[in-house]
């Protein structure tokens, strides 16, 4: 029987494996070996070869633990799948759930051992405070939500005898301080969280992977998560370079419903001039590029967006500057795209003030074509011809023909045929007064000579996925801070920077 390294291989075992397979039962059998320093050399046979490897004392603890694991969580589960699975009607959906649940506890068990080993080799640390050594006080233990469920580890704490404070190592090194959530889980926990209610996501969360987490110990997570990624979102700002030599921000807003102490001061349609939403203005920085290959327009290119949003009612008011909570918003945002080295800046908006107050502020001495989004023109110039054209058919061949003729740089012909009809209309004097607020940014023919973007579909599909799948959901009603935690989640995510926060996080100092 050919062998490797077989100098190393002693004759016992080869002698053994060599018995086994003649008897036909050396298939998948793993003999162990202990050695001098704890540690455990393996031997088996694979295409008529004797292999061997050698497992230190940390490596043997996390596999002895594993194999634990393995006969607690199987010991007397496998017979019962077994005859579930052979029974008339077998449930197949239990059995899948039970192996998975198994599996899962086998590697929270090795992942306890696994930590638990890393505690021992961690060395005793100086204080921070003091500087002097500092001093065992035993281990405690306690339970960590993983990807993998619930795993418990005991590991030691340390205090220092001189200023009287202590902390865990372990939790330290792992960036796990004072959390009973590791990275892992955080992120499963995450990324449901963002689109769905706390009681959905707990379901969800147990159904597709495993982990058992109430909606009240989910809420208490984010509660202390949200502040540290608002905090991230803030202080960290990396300057990242333009993808594109011509780069668009586009802005737009959509209403959030609020709870009533909220909208107190807040002037809306409501009948007695209240309002039951907030605006949550939202931002979008992005390249388009890319061509579309039937119409040859220019459309967003894939995975270049940037997409931030939170509720700001300062930002609403007219001469609103960038000093407001939006404005700092998007500077950020500006700095993260690398809009301050792009050649040609765009920005696409409703035309509000406010926005080309803030843009104006921001970008300063820089040459930025204004926009007002075509699309947001259509509605105003729809509404407009209702009022005008009762018939179905010729109200939508005006509509079109008014849209080819806006595209052909003949703004101030459609505004002139309108006017006569807005003392009877008041749709029609208010596609008028927008109309003329913004006729200096609706040059669409020269634009699209010019290969620009000349809609807001990238900021409005950004308003769907920011806001509206989590924030307008039936039945909610948010707290500005909560509506803007939530935010500050479902961008981080979308922007890819979730693991970037995490590994922040984990980085933060904490005395002791």
């Amino acid at each position: 029987m050919g062998q490797t390294d077989a100098p190393a291989i002693p004759p016992e075992v080869a002698a053994c494996l060599e018995r086994l397979q003649a008897a036909g039962g050396a298939a998948g059998m793993v003999l162990r070996q202990p050695g001098a320093d704890g540690g455990v050399t393996e031997y088996w046979l694979e295409d008529g070869e004797v292999h061997r490897r050698v497992i230190d004392a940390a490596q043997d603890t996390v596999l002895s633990a594993l194999h634990k694991s393995m006969a607690s969580e199987f010991g007397g589960l496998s017979g019962k799948m077994i005859a579930q699975a052979c029974g008339t009607a077998p449930d197949l959906d239990s059995i899948e759930t039970a192996m998975r649940d198994g599996m899962h506890g086998v590697g929270a068990g090795g992942l306890g051992a696994l930590f638990e080993e890393v505690d021992r080799r961690l060395p005793v640390p100086d204080c921070r405070n003091c500087g002097k050594k500092m001093e065992r006080l035993g281990t405690h233990g306690k339970t960590f939500t993983c990807r993998l469920g619930r795993v418990m580890v005991r590991r030691l704490r340390v205090q220092c005898r001189s200023c009287g404070n202590g902390h865990y190592p372990l939790d330290r090194h792992l960036g796990i301080e004072g959390r009973n959530v590791t990275p892992g889980a955080a992120s499963v926990i995450a990324d449901i969280v963002r689109d769905d209610s706390y009681d959905t996501s707990s379901r969800k969360l147990l159904n597709t992977a495993g982990i058992r987490l109430g909606s009240s110990a989910i809420h208490r997570w984010t509660a202390k998560t949200f502040p540290a990624l608002q905090r991230f979102e803030r202080q960290e700002v990396v300057p990242g370079e333009p993808s594109s030599a011509r780069c668009y921000v586009a802005i737009d807003g959509t209403g959030v419903p609020m709870r009533k102490e909220e909208t107190r001061a807040i002037r809306g349609k409501g009948e007695d001039g209240s309002s039951k939403t907030r605006e949550a203005k939202v931002i979008s920085v992005y390249t388009a590029d890319t061509r579309h290959r039937k119409t040859g327009l220019p459309q967003k290119d894939p995975g270049s967006d940037i997409r931030s949003g939170l509720i700001d009612s300062a930002a609403a008011g007219t001469g609103a500057s960038g000093n407001t909570d939006f404005g700092k918003r998007l500077a950020r945002e500006a700095e993260r795209g690398g809009l301050h080295a792009a050649r040609e800046l765009v920005v696409i908006s409703d035309g509000a003030d406010w926005i080309r107050n803030v843009c104006q502020e921001l970008f300063c001495g820089r040459p930025v074509t204004y926009i007002l989004d075509f699309f947001h023109l259509s509605e105003y110039l729809s509404d407009a011809l209702k009022a005008i054209i009762p018939d179905a058919t010729a109200r939508r061949q005006r509509f079109e023909a008014g849209k080819a003729r806006l595209k052909a740089n003949q703004a101030a012909a459609v505004l002139e045929e309108l006017r006569p009809h807005a003392a009877r209309h008041e749709a029609v004097a208010t596609c008028v007064r927008y109309m003329e607020a913004n006729i200096s940014r609706m040059q669409y023919g020269t634009y699209l000579a010019r290969g620009l973007h000349i809609g807001s579909g990238v900021v409005e599909s950004a308003c769907r996925s920011l806001v509206g799948m989590r924030l307008k959901r039936p039945g909610s009603h948010w707290s500005v801070a909560g509506a803007n935690a939530m935010l500050s989640l479902k961008s981080c995510i979308e922007n890819n920077r979730w693991a970037d926060f995490l590994h922040w996080q984990a980085a933060q100092p904490r005395m002791a």
